[in-house]
């Protein structure tokens, strides 16, 4: 009797180990087009057995069927962190794509408002002015152009500033999700312990952890390991995210006090950053992953000027300009938004000096004494505050060679572009004994040199404006000449000339890497071309990153995905078994039957 209710349950194990089955195959049907879903299955293992004796061969055993050992998912753990990683970088690239796309697009080359047509207008309007200097209505022509080219600009550098702020938006989504996610993670670990301790399925649950984990791993770089309870800990960027049934958030603050651009930092109460955006970024060490930080590289901590460019005449020594270069290198041209704003702004300034250079030219003092005729000892120069100024490192206003307006007072010093809150010149007295012994005195003008530390003394696309004056009176543009006794003015087609010479000296490169001087079209088309190659090879990086993202996705699909043939095969094998095990069970159920009925 105890062998026949042994067989029995032996016939049971089986119908409950086959429902399972059958279960768990229309679940994974049923789930077939659900995102994020992994094929289930049932793994089982034989009960105990019992020994009844011994044969000359080997020991008598019956089994007592069979058992669920458990539901597993069928998933490739190192499949799961390949993609990951791979679809972090292909964010990474595709964040940089986008920023370059949105730059070609504020340029406007594809649209018909190409920035060169500004400037070979305005050029055009130099050379006829060249052939009648003497025209007012040329003159203003050279005005009209010259604002239409500034505003033009100012549109296009405002618009490179806009995107630059507006991608905070991008950037703060971004962290936001990102403390979604691990408030998300952390509450799927606690369901999964809780479920599993209790011996019940948590693989659905499992599965909308690992989706999670999948979108975190797009946006940055995450490891993540499992611990024996089910818990998943996560790190970012080599910091603990999600760690200890505890989630350590990111936050945003200002990159400074005057500044409006977002940089992100540990929500620590320290604001660590999470990123290091001058470390360079490259696969062999895994630091170009994640979109987050390819909106923060495209983007900059702040906005660029033409004096973030280095050029080797501002700097003393060959090892002074070659930092320059590397942090160059590490903070602009890796940004391509701040790299674009400085050669844009580079290429500006470059004509707006140029064109006030002819206009009122520059010379070194002692240049200046000897084009004035000015011999003797004793010399001295001070400020209207009484300051003795020293001469050495400072340029005057070239009075000698220097045109004047064609209006009636000949008005001197006139710039076409002005700065917007510092004068062109600083008004000095220059004191000295001439040669016979007398002491002499005499106004003279002192540039007012631009410096990097102060924006307002720049010729900055931002700080610039057309002259106001002179667009009051047209006779004012300072194109004639006088002798130095004050003679009639006469027209200086030589000046004229050399406003239009200035288009065709090849006077700046695009970067402190390359070699290559350009004229200021050459220059705006290498530009325009160098936007361009990094767009294209940002693109092409994106699509490479997304074509091996894909294709690990789909291995990871051949192990994870849903087959419905294979599901329905598996539901008909376990339909036979089940059929088969309710058999066994009324055979052993007749003989029981039978003995019952025997005994009575």
């Amino acid at each position: 009797m105890g062998n026949i209710m042994t067989s029995m349950w032996t016939g049971v194990s089986g119908l409950k180990t086959n429902q399972s089955s059958l279960n768990t195959a229309g679940h994974n049907l049923a789930n077939i087009n659900t995102e994020g879903y992994v094929r289930q299955q049932i793994v089982t293992k034989d009960t105990i057995y019992n020994s009844i004796g011994t044969s000359h061969i080997s020991e008598l055993q019956v089994g007592y069927g069979t058992n669920i050992q458990e539901i597993r998912q069928v998933r490739d753990v190192f499949l799961d962190k390949a993609y990951r990683m791979e679809v972090g970088r292909q964010g990474f690239y595709e964040a940089q794509s986008e920023a370059t796309q949105e730059i070609e697009a504020v340029l406007g080359e594809l649209e018909g408002e190409a920035f060169h047509q500004d400037i070979t207008y305005f050029w055009n309007t130099l050379q006829e002015l060249a052939k009648e200097p003497d025209s007012i209505v040329k003159r203003a022509a050279v005005l009209s152009e010259a604002s239409t080219l500034l505003e033009r600009a100012q549109s296009i550098y405002d618009a490179f500033g806009k995107y630059q702020k507006n991608l905070n938006t991008q950037v703060q989504d971004k962290v936001n999700r990102v403390n979604q996610i691990g408030q998300q993670i952390k509450e799927l670990n606690d369901k999964i312990v809780r479920y599993e301790c209790a011996s019940e399925n948590a693989n659905d649950l499992r599965d909308s952890r690992n989706q999670l984990l999948d979108e975190l791993g797009k946006i940055v770089k995450i490891s993540y390991s499992e611990d024996y309870m089910g818990n998943v800990d996560v790190s970012i960027e080599g910091r603990q995210f999600v760690w200890d049934r505890s989630v350590y958030g990111l936050t945003t603050k200002t990159v400074e006090d005057s500044s409006s651009l977002l940089e992100v930092v540990w929500d620590d109460g320290q604001n660590t950053p999470l990123y290091d955006l001058t470390q360079e970024c490259r696969s062999d060490n895994n630091s170009n992953i994640g979109s987050l930080k390819g909106i923060l590289i495209a983007r900059g901590n702040t906005s660029a000027n033409y004096t973030d460019i280095p050029v080797r005449e501002n700097f003393n020594s060959d090892a002074d300009f070659d930092d320059a270069v590397k942090k160059y290198n590490a903070e602009v041209n890796s940004s391509v938004i701040r790299n674009t704003m400085a050669q844009f702004d580079q290429l500006i300034h470059g004509i707006v000096t140029a064109i006030n250079d002819v206009l009122c030219p520059n010379v070194s003092f002692d240049t200046y004494k000897t084009g004035m005729g000015i011999n003797g000892n004793g010399f001295t120069v001070t400020g209207s505050d009484g300051t003795e100024i020293d001469m050495s490192k400072v340029k005057v206003w070239d009075e000698a060679n220097a045109p004047v307006g064609m209006d009636p007072n000949h008005t001197p010093r006139q710039e076409l572009f002005e700065r917007k809150y510092t004068d062109r010149y600083m008004e000095a007295d220059l004191s000295y004994v001439d040669a016979n012994g007398d002491p002499q005195t005499r106004k003279i003008y002192i540039y007012n040199e631009e410096n990097p530390a102060n924006v307002y003394s720049l010729y900055s696309i931002d700080s610039i404006q057309i002259n106001d004056e002179m667009q009051k009176e047209v006779s004012l543009f300072p194109l004639s000449s006088t002798s130095l006794s004050g003679g009639t003015a006469q027209f200086a087609f030589g000046k004229c000339q050399q406003l239009v010479d200035v288009f065709n000296i090849k006077g700046h490169t695009l970067s402190p890497n390359q070699l290559t001087k350009y004229t200021f079209a050459d220059y705006y088309t290498a530009f325009v071309g160098e936007v361009g190659t990094k767009g294209n090879m940002f693109e092409s990086m994106a699509a490479e990153q997304q074509t091996v993202a894909s294709n690990i996705d789909n291995q990871r699909s051949t192990v994870l995905g849903v087959s419905s043939e294979e599901e329905l095969t598996n539901i008909i094998r376990f339909q036979y078994a089940y059929g088969a095990s309710s058999k066994y069970i009324n055979v052993i159920n007749d003989m029981l039957e039978t003995i019952i009925n025997s005994m009575g």
